[in-house]
């Protein structure tokens, strides 16, 4: 059964529930589609028009009412030519159950999973205010394949979750998981997907300390992107290893791999990744004594860093060229750039990274003969770093 309405106390309705709660990804993958014929619950030529239902903000929406069956799994696909579309969910109580932006280029697209049966309201709307035109909707039941790739997606963001906690135990049931999901993937040949699983399964190794395990993912990894031309996982993935190569000593091996990383990433011009590799790339240079080099990267890599906002890596980069000018006897260049990477470390709760500025800090001071504001900056950081299990007492290098 099908109902459309356009009735401005339904729509008042759902305004605040579409706005309050935080946007929820789509799945990552999508097996492609099977060549079988599609049961559609819904095949609808719509369009926004200045006669729909307009949000305060601006925004104007279609409002459908599917009815469904128990245990389905539904593809729902939103896309317009005229506008950049937004897809929202909502259960028979007006609960919202997933919404999204951008699932291909500026088309919106969900899969729900297990439906429970009853009422959903299906709304189509657009990603800025004001805008106008047709659109198609779609909603028809998930093929085996797709079912399947939802299951392993949500696999995959179940180890992901676990591998975030950062524990050794946690570390080991986030792969029994993606394991799990890697099987899933190879039986609907979502080869992209394996690729990406397979990087993870690196990054678990790598964090156990079992290197060459992890060297053996990320090989496997590198060799989907690089048969799919897919140069931006291909970099990701060679950064990584090169990583591997910098824990265990061999950093000309890490620098030949950063390399290569940094090379493809210019090419593709993924400026997130490309801060975090020269950064990486300075590292190695700072390990091997090439401290002009260092220095010379780390520069080149903070302002991408911030211009991405990618807050941690600033926040280290910033320590690591503090760094470079304590060894090169600069103190308060040295505290000028340890002092901006402390507030920033404060705000994304990384009580590790605080424990080292802290600590880089004080040995700062204690090297200018302030030794009661360094004490104060040791006993700062002391608690931090009990906290984390880190009692080195060395500053970044």
């Amino acid at each position: 059964m099908l109902k459309f309405f356009r009735t401005s106390s339904v729509a008042k309705s759902i305004a605040a529930l579409i706005f309050a709660a935080s946007l929820t990804a789509p799945p990552q993958t999508l097996a492609e589609t099977e060549q079988t014929e599609r049961e559609y619950l819904l095949n609808e030529e719509g369009a926004l028009t200045v006669e729909d239902q307009q949000l305060d903000n601006g925004l104007y929406l279609d409002i459908y009412e599917i009815e469904t069956e128990p245990n389905q799994d539904l593809v729902i696909l939103l896309g317009s030519d005229d506008f950049d579309s937004y897809l929202f969910v909502f259960d028979a109580d007006w609960n919202k159950v997933a919404e999204n932006d951008d699932f291909r280029g500026t088309h919106s697209g969900v899969i729900l999973e297990n439906t429970n049966g009853g009422i959903y309201h299906v709304v189509p709307t657009s990603a800025q205010a004001e805008a106008l035109g047709t659109y198609f909707l779609t909603v028809r039941k998930a093929s085996a394949s797709e079912s399947a790739n939802v299951k392993a997606n949500n696999i995959f963001a179940a180890a992901r979750e676990l591998y975030d906690e950062g524990s050794a135990d946690s570390l080991r049931e986030a792969r029994q998981l993606w394991l799990t999901a890697l099987e899933l993937y190879r039986q609907v040949e979502n080869v992209s997907a394996q690729a990406e699983t397979f990087d993870k399964l690196g990054f678990v190794a790598d964090r156990l300390g079992e290197k060459e395990l992890a060297l053996s993912q990320y090989d496997r990894a590198l060799g989907i992107y690089q048969s799919l031309g897919d140069r931006r996982g291909e970099a990701i993935t060679t950064n990584n290893m090169g990583h591997v190569f910098s824990t265990t000593g061999d950093k000309h091996k890490a620098l030949e791999y950063y390399s290569k990383s940094l090379e493809i990433l210019r090419e593709v011009g993924d400026r997130q990744w490309l801060g975090t590799t020269l950064n990486n790339i300075g590292a190695v240079h700072g390990a091997l004594g090439n401290l002009e080099e260092a220095l010379q990267y780390y520069e080149e890599s903070l302002p991408i860093l911030r211009e991405v906002e990618n807050q941690r890596g600033e926040a280290l980069t910033l320590s690591n060229i503090g760094s470079i000018y304590d060894i090169f006897g600069e103190k308060q260049q040295a505290l000028d750039y340890y002092e901006q990477a402390l507030p920033i470390l404060r705000e994304i709760g990384d009580r590790g990274g605080q424990a080292t500025a802290l600590n880089n800090i004080g040995i700062v001071y204690d090297d200018l003969g302030e030794k009661d504001i360094a004490l104060a900056y040791y006993q700062e950081g002391l608690p931090l770093s009990q906290i984390v299990g880190d009692r080195s007492g060395k500053p970044v290098p």
